[in-house]
């Protein structure tokens, strides 16, 4: 097992924790539609706010394909594919943020029907 250590990321439902900072992101899995070229097993994390930037993890790039000159802003996006050493990582906190939102589901359902 790997030794974590201040500068090892840590996965969470609502982001990614780097050197005690919180990167607000939200996980999804696969493409987002079929001629994209992204493996179905892919988590892809999307940084929630602009203007904060995603960390670079040593085998996993962040994408941005913003054009300030066209006026296309987009949010940082890394993938995470299968075999990254993240992988693991990524696909549990993808797994707590699916938790969550069945949580909050559940109780705005509650809510609804008292």
């Amino acid at each position: 097992m790997e030794k974590m250590t201040n500068t090892t990321p840590r996965f969470v439902w609502n982001g990614i924790k780097l050197n005690g900072k919180l990167f607000r992101a939200t996980y999804s899995i696969g493409p987002y539609n079929p001629r994209s070229g992204i493996a179905e097993s892919t988590i892809s994390i999307r940084a929630k706010n602009c203007p904060i930037s995603l960390p670079d993890l040593d085998d996993c790039a962040v994408e941005n394909n913003t054009d300030s000159q066209m006026d296309h802003f987009e949010k940082d996006t890394l993938r995470i594919p299968k075999d990254s050493r993240w992988y693991e990582a990524a696909s549990a906190a993808l797994n707590a943020l699916y938790k969550h939102r069945i949580k909050i589901i559940v109780k705005r359902d509650r809510k609804r029907s008292a």
